[in-house]
């Protein structure tokens, strides 16, 4: 497939050259920092719209496609398990612009060595965030509504031009411990909870796909009158002072509020996008489309 119409339909897709155009991404703020230790030109290695923040393509690779490749994170793992295969002029999507040790070192750059090598391949690397955590029809919180079969009521959280969580509503009531199954079969995980009884009854939940790990987010959540806390993160699991001091303030939370909270880790809660929608996305268009999983989601 034709590289340049490939990017058109998804930077529509994602709204990027609408809603989203000239938008840096809420994330943008840390790339200087993970990239300074790692003594790259990323500014010059990348297209310039990916330099200024924005969203999309990131690097410009042959102008014919043959497969698409998709995953959570630029890790080592899923980048590496690429290019064993010794094949060339792919595309590989992701819904992050970078690595990230969600249980270590939090975000981090792209291997440069791993970049080096994906460019002599020919591989083009574009990504959707924030227009993906934020859209209503495919996107990380639209792929967890529509595997539970949840009905949308409104949404919370201000997040770039849009938001980042969803206040949703199951059809019915559904016991704790049925939820905690059906987490298990869709996401593939055992889920962390906190308040969580096994025979409680749910209906209005929230959902924040990936770090929902934020005391105004819960607070938002509760105002809406959500009886449960669905996300990726509940706590904040990466080193340093922040996620210390952040965690007090969640704990305290916690303890006071009436929520039950199910944390499902950051890349599980949003890999289920690219499971259950971009792949075939990409089929449609007639590309040959997998999506790979870091084989450690809590990493």
């Amino acid at each position: 497939m034709n590289r340049d119409i490939l990017v058109k339909k998804l930077d529509a897709l994602f709204e990027l050259d609408s809603i989203w155009n000239g938008i840096q991404d809420p994330t943008w703020r840390w790339i200087e920092r993970i990239y300074a230790t790692t003594n790259f030109d990323w500014n010059s290695f990348f297209e310039p719209q990916y330099v200024k923040g924005l969203n999309g393509l990131m690097l410009k690779g042959s102008y014919e496609v043959k497969a698409a490749h998709c995953s959570c994170f630029f890790s080592p793992e899923v980048l590496k398990s690429i290019l064993a295969r010794n094949e060339r002029n792919g595309f590989i999507f992701a819904h992050h612009h970078f690595d990230m040790e969600t249980g270590g070192r939090g975000f981090l750059a792209i291997d440069p060595e791993i970049l080096v090598e994906i460019k002599r391949r020919d591989y083009s690397l574009y990504y959707a965030h924030a227009p993906a955590d934020c859209s209503m029809n495919i996107g990380t919180n639209a792929a967890i509504l529509q595997a539970f079969g949840l009905k949308h009521m409104e949404t919370f959280g201000k997040y770039g031009v849009g938001h980042a969580g969803r206040i949703a509503e199951f059809d019915g009531p559904i016991s704790g411990e049925i939820l905690i199954s059906r987490c298990q079969n869709i996401f593939g995980v055992n889920p962390k909870i906190w308040n969580f009884d096994m025979n409680r009854k749910f209906r209005r939940v929230a959902i924040v796909a990936g770090g929902g790990d934020d005391v105004d987010l819960f607070k938002d959540a509760e105002t809406a009158k959500a009886e449960l806390y669905l996300t990726g993160e509940v706590t904040s699991r990466t080193n340093g002072d922040w996620a210390r001091q952040n965690n007090d303030s969640i704990e305290k939370y916690l303890k006071a509020s009436r929520m039950s909270f199910i944390a499902l880790s950051h890349n599980a809660s949003e890999v289920l996008f690219l499971e259950n929608q971009m792949k075939q996305w990409f089929c449609d268009l007639g590309l040959n489309a997998e999506v790979l999983r870091d084989s450690d989601v809590w990493r």
